[in-house]
């Protein structure tokens, strides 16, 4: 069985208790990485970098496989590198099984729609989106 999780629930649960939900039926969680301004102030998502990483490193020690999903684009054209950069280091303390890339599909209920719409809010080309990957998916420096 496999399940989208928030990766604030997922924090709040011990490694053993992640491993007993393991043993009983789980196999794999999902969820994605960002920058905290952009979690917070721009889809309001309700967790951190540190949540998101939290969450990770417990759900890999309790053997549960792992995908991460990374939505390039989120930043805009102003915070895109920002935005791959905390990407990079969030997916690089987390070391997931997986990485998906998810498009960036903006519906007018979102906040986020509000900002596209009055222009504070750019979206990238084709060809930003590609560097944003590059830079999201380098190694890490450590």
């Amino acid at each position: 069985m496999t399940t989208y999780s928030r990766s604030r629930t997922i924090a709040r649960k011990s490694v053993d208790a992640l491993r007993r939900i393991k043993e009983a039926v789980w196999t794999g969680s999902t969820w994605g990485s960002n920058r905290d301004m952009i979690l917070s102030e721009l889809v309001k998502k309700g967790v951190t970098a540190a949540h998101q990483i939290e969450a990770g490193q417990k759900a890999m020690a309790a053997g549960l496989e792992l995908s991460e999903y990374v939505m390039p684009g989120l930043g805009g054209q102003a915070l895109w590198k920002e935005h791959a950069t905390a990407t990079a280091q969030v997916l690089n303390q987390i070391n997931p099984h997986f990485i998906r890339i998810r498009s960036l599909r903006i519906p007018d209920r979102v906040p986020l729609s509000a900002l596209v719409k009055e222009g504070s809010f750019r979206m990238q080309s084709d060809d930003m989106l590609a560097e944003e990957l590059k830079l999201s998916f380098r190694p890490s420096q450590a």
